[in-house]
């Protein structure tokens, strides 16, 4: 179908979640047991569930963008203050 879009899972349940993968919504295709067991539905589940809201085990997770992000912020910061170091410095000389 041109122009269809799958159904955001940003506000389904686990359960949701597992009957989309079975009935195949709207455009999606369904998958059968066959297709997909029990086990590798509930590891879909919990990747999806954990793909809303991911842990964000260090750093800033400036929209949780990467790494490289966070890093041109650390620069730019690391560099004003040693602008504003310098300045310090040379004012009172």
């Amino acid at each position: 179908m041109t122009g269809a879009q799958a159904v955001s899972l940003e506000h389904a349940s686990a359960e949701q979640i597992a009957q989309a993968v079975r009935v195949g919504p709207y455009v999606m295709p369904r998958f059968s047991k066959h297709d997909i067991s029990d086990r590798e539905l509930n590891s879909l589940v919990r990747y999806v569930l954990y793909a809303k809201d991911p842990r964000d085990r260090g750093g800033w997770a400036i929209g949780r963008l990467g790494p490289v992000p966070e890093g041109i912020v650390a620069w730019v910061v690391a560099g004003l203050g040693l602008v504003a170091v310098a300045r310090v410095i040379g004012e009172n000389r």
